[in-house]
């Protein structure tokens, strides 16, 4: 393609089909009035999440662990089921990230 006399490689064609949309992307949100996870927890993220990302942050009184990114929704259901039966004073959830 052409332009005021140059030459243009990166010409983009608009009629191409679009891209293929990213896939859905999971996270598990545990919600502890305690600041931290009990050893039961732990033992079951380390068994079944041994390399997800964890982050930890407080806001209200309540600290937010959550673990994740999970690209099935029923790996991070299955860790939410097994963490709410290890402990039940924490509350778990999947969330849903982009779309």
């Amino acid at each position: 393609m052409w332009r005021d006399g140059i030459r243009r490689d990166d010409f983009v064609d608009r009629n191409a089909t679009p891209a293929k949309p990213r896939a859905a992307m999971f996270r598990v949100e545990i919600l502890t009035p305690a600041g931290s996870l009990s050893p039961e927890v732990l033992d079951v993220i380390n068994a079944k999440a041994p390399r997800k990302e964890r982050s930890k942050f407080s806001s209200d009184g309540t600290t937010t662990f959550t673990i994740g990114i999970f690209t099935k929704e029923a790996e991070a259901k299955s860790l939410a089921n097994a963490i709410a039966n290890a402990d039940t004073s924490v509350t778990t959830k999947v969330v849903q990230l982009g779309k």
